[in-house]
């Protein structure tokens, strides 16, 4: 197993809602016996994830996700015909959406998704930089999120906590077209995560209302 493999393995006890302000709880153990998906499904980031989704993607015709970790949530997207998840190990799937395992710079892939998403990955990647430019080149429209300023060392599988603006602007070699911090209620200390959206095509581009009022109908 490689370094990331082992990380990125792994990732399912890097976030908060496994955690105590102490660090792991006794149910850790347990918890890696229950879905992942079950765990996470209802936490706020989600939502938001979900929601942006309608408003940049409202007539996509094609959409990948990378490091599903055996995740749904792609079935969300029902307008979108063509969904593909990959993952090292565990790429989610279905009679919807095509699942592919390994790794996306080991990865060809015949076209350009309308839209590339990448939710809680890069701060696992020991090499993050190399990893987010091959993002920017899979999808018209990239959206990821990271952990917000989680700190340094409190999670052993985030390897590049603290994870600000600046540093995503380093690794994807310029800024993104929008970002959005948003914090997980009840949570101290490593509540907060950021959505960053780059239009590949258009770096200047500004997403405001006009993108909202276009929004694909819940």
């Amino acid at each position: 197993m490689t370094k990331v493999s082992a990380l990125l393995e792994n990732k399912d006890l890097a976030d908060p809602e496994v955690l105590d302000e102490d660090g792991p709880t006794a149910e850790v153990g347990a918890s890696k016996k229950a879905s992942y998906w079950n765990r996470r499904s209802d936490m706020l980031y989600y939502q938001y994830f979900r929601y942006m989704i309608r408003c940049i993607g409202p007539e996509a015709g094609s959409i990948v996700d990378v490091g599903s970790h055996s995740s749904p949530y792609l079935e969300w997207f029902d307008w979108i015909p063509e969904k593909v998840s990959v993952d090292l190990k565990k790429p989610y799937q279905s009679e919807t959406v095509r699942g592919v395992e390994g790794n996306i710079l080991d990865l060809a892939f015949p076209k350009t998704f309308d839209i590339a998403t990448c939710l809680q990955v890069l701060e696992h990647v020991p090499e993050p930089a190399p990893f987010a430019r091959r993002l920017l080149e899979l999808g018209r429209l990239v959206l990821v999120s990271v952990p917000y300023k989680w700190p340094a060392g409190r999670l052993k599988a985030h390897v590049n906590d603290p994870v600000d603006r600046r540093r995503l602007a380093e690794w994807f070699g310029r800024k993104p077209n929008y970002t959005l911090i948003v914090h997980e209620p009840f949570v101290k200390t490593s509540g907060a995560r950021v959505f960053a959206l780059y239009d590949t095509g258009d770096p200047g581009r500004r997403f405001g209302l006009e993108v909202r009022k276009g929004r694909r109908p819940a």
